[in-house]
């Protein structure tokens, strides 16, 4: 879903955040780096990170609204919730006894700079 689906489907969701102003972003942004890291780079020199970054937010921000419509957990349990099962879940390739060899500083810096240059984009 494209955050101009989310728009169309949920204008209320929409009008809360744009996906790369949501915490969500930075923080699935630095999942992916931990524990992605070669895919994070083929993403971003295939000019498909922001899809995939885009995508996760999306789907965290309309689990968010199920969660809090749904009254059964506090706001702050709604959002370890959600962060467990979509924006940065446990247990993941770096946590384990051999995590993933991190990209060299630079690739990361650049990385993370596009990521939050984003946040300073027009939104539709």
């Amino acid at each position: 879903m494209t955050y101009q689906e989310l728009k169309e489907m949920a204008p209320d969701i929409a009008e809360v955040q744009h996906p790369p102003i949501s915490p969500y972003w930075e923080a699935h942004t630095w999942y992916l780096l931990e524990n992605y890291p070669e895919r994070t780079r083929e993403l971003f020199e295939q000019g498909k990170l922001k899809a995939e970054l885009e995508r996760v937010v999306i789907e965290a921000m309309l689990l968010q609204a199920e969660l809090e419509e749904s009254g059964k957990l506090a706001p702050d349990q709604i959002q370890e919730h959600v962060y467990a099962a979509l924006v940065s879940p446990p247990n993941g390739p770096a946590d384990r006894p051999d995590p993933p060899e991190p990209l060299p500083p630079d690739e990361q810096l650049e990385i993370i700079r596009w990521s939050e240059g984003q946040s300073n984009i027009e939104i539709d």
